[in-house]
């Protein structure tokens, strides 16, 4: 699948490391795609710690760092283009 081919590399490449994966005990809006319609689904996010607890956080900087890396897959994906 393409996305794999990008991913990895655009996380490399703005966090200078692969990342850190988890799994969730939690729902995930994600499943439905894969469920219901067999659409391959990465769920993505910042840093959080009491995720979806009324105190809730996530830390600015891990979401800096993924504004970038998303940023990048889709300028990889895409494609760029020269503006005029």
């Amino acid at each position: 699948m393409t996305q794999r081919k990008y991913f990895p590399g655009a996380r490399r490449e703005f966090w200078q490391f692969v990342g850190v994966f988890f799994y969730t005990r939690g729902f995930l809006g994600g499943r439905v795609f894969v469920l219901y319609d067999d659409c391959p689904c990465l769920v993505y996010g910042p840093v959080s710690k009491d995720i979806h607890a009324f105190d809730e956080r996530v830390s600015l900087a891990s979401v800096q760092r993924i504004t970038g890396t998303i940023a990048l897959f889709i300028a990889n994906w895409c494609g760029l283009e020269k503006l005029s």
